[in-house]
């Protein structure tokens, strides 16, 4: 698990992603492996190259096994302080995700240029109670 200070949220960075048939690696939101937490969930067929934004302090890393195996990735982190300005067209797994929690902000688009089958898709949420 990362977990980053209370008010600031957390950016992972996968760089390379070589598993095995079966093996496979998930990221949450939060500090629990739930399906409604799940940002992604990669095996073999996908690539790596990609960012996700965690809406918490905190994200959880899921390395699943079969057995032994030579499967690896490489991933970086960095914390962040939620900006009020988004573009939310921003790197994600599968297309563009970005999870905004703020109480208040703009949206914009970015600059225009898009790939061919560009999503975007932009979750807003309210922060958790503390």
């Amino acid at each position: 698990m990362i977990s980053a200070p209370s008010h600031q949220r957390v950016v992972l960075s996968l760089h390379s992603l070589d598993l095995q048939q079966s093996d496979s690696l998930s990221i949450f939101n939060g500090e629990t492996a739930d399906e409604l937490n799940r940002v992604v969930h990669l095996t073999a067929a996908d690539d790596s190259g990609f960012a996700v934004r965690s809406v918490s302090h905190s994200m959880l890393l899921q390395f699943a096994l079969d057995g032994p195996t030579e499967s690896t990735f490489f991933a970086s982190w960095e914390f962040f302080d939620a900006s009020p300005v988004t573009n939310i067209c921003e790197g994600g797994p599968y297309g563009r995700e970005m999870y905004i929690t703020n109480s208040n902000g703009t949206l914009t688009d970015g600059e225009g240029n898009y790939d061919n089958d560009l999503d975007c898709r932009v979750v807003i949420s309210a922060p958790s109670e503390t």
